[in-house]
């Protein structure tokens, strides 16, 4: 095999790991004394910030995918990156959609909810990544198909739809805490 077809070959080796976007178990960890006074509700806040950061990063890998479309210049190795960009983004968020599942029935309303919303959405975007993969790994250099644009352009919008979507939960949980606060002030004003 000469290094022009070994290189092909090493990247669709790298590519064809990919597709191994995380479903896997969640299962709870060992009940410890810590367990009974740990504030999940705290956790679980800053688990569903970096489920919305890793959102973002999926937004922005498939900003760049798409403005690759009118570029005919753009290597196959490019969408690849991004698209492996896109896989890291959303095993790091099915690993914490795995705690989060753990700890859901001691969040609060409006956790429970942005979580069974995230839930949904990251197996949107690992399927979706996944086939857009697969498309890499098929068509190599020739990817520009309306199914591919399609896979883009749902990436795109199901993580940024997710991003809104628990930051309107976390300030309507704001608004609500604010209003029973100076609720509060003005009774005990009373």
């Amino acid at each position: 095999m000469t290094i022009k077809r070994l290189i092909p070959a090493v990247a669709a080796a790298c590519l064809m790991v990919a597709p191994a976007l995380a479903a896997k178990e969640c299962s709870a960890g060992k009940v410890t004394s810590e367990s009974y006074t740990w504030n999940f509700k705290q956790e679980a806040s800053k688990l569903l910030d970096n489920v919305r950061r890793d959102a973002s990063e999926v937004q922005d890998h498939a900003a760049k995918l798409e403005s690759f479309e009118n570029i005919a210049e753009v290597h196959w190795q490019s969408h690849a990156e991004e698209l492996n960009g896109i896989k890291a983004a959303v095993n790091r968020m099915s690993e914490n959609l795995c705690r989060l599942e753990t700890i859901k029935p001691s969040t609060s309303e409006w956790q429970r909810g942005a979580i069974d919303t995230a839930m949904k959405t990251e197996h949107l975007l690992a399927s979706e990544a996944t086939a857009g993969i697969g498309m890499v790994n098929a068509r190599g250099g020739d990817l520009w198909s309306p199914e591919y644009g399609g896979i883009v352009r749902a990436l795109y919008t199901n993580s940024s739809e997710l991003q809104a979507r628990i930051g309107r939960l976390q300030a309507l949980a704001n608004a609500k805490r604010e209003v029973r606060e100076l609720q509060d002030e003005v009774n005990a004003g009373l």
